[in-house]
């Protein structure tokens, strides 16, 4: 059985606003189009645990990891979350242990503060700067749930 690997990331704003896609180590159009569509339908499962986990007098939940969401086929879908409600979506396949995908999520999420913290970035908006997609998939590839090459 081939190693679990991240096959596709996204970073979701607060009003469901898809602000960074990616699918990783696929060629196939009609694979990355499906990874997308196992993203978005993941973003109701979100949802569901965060109205379950989040108190409701506003304050911060003490975990981001929101863990395992759900299964799509071979592939498993996890997510993360932060203090503004912006969400991070990690599809892999194969299971992987969670201590690995958090490691993932910690590196995304520092990557994502530091692109809002940029003074010409509008908040909300999508995210296309090659600079943060190359810093994200080497965020990937140097991890233990890396594509295979």
């Amino acid at each position: 059985m081939p190693s679990p690997h991240v096959a596709a990331v996204a970073i979701v704003g607060r009003q469901h606003i898809p602000l960074f896609v990616s699918t990783l180590g696929t060629e196939d159009e009609e694979e990355a189009l499906w990874l997308q569509s196992v993203l978005v339908s993941s973003l109701d499962a979100v949802e569901e645990k965060l109205a379950a986990i989040l108190p409701p007098t506003g304050q911060h939940a003490p975990e981001k990891y929101l863990g395992f969401l759900m299964p799509a086929g071979d592939y498993r879908v996890h997510a993360w979350f932060s203090n503004t409600r912006v969400k991070f979506l990690l599809v892999v396949k194969g299971e992987a242990r969670d201590l690995e995908v958090k490691q993932i999520f910690k590196v995304l999420h520092e990557r994502y503060s530091a692109q809002v913290c940029n003074p010409f970035h509008e908040i909300d908006s999508s995210i296309t700067s090659p600079h943060f997609k190359s810093d994200v998939e080497r965020a990937i590839a140097n991890s233990p749930l890396r594509p295979p090459p």
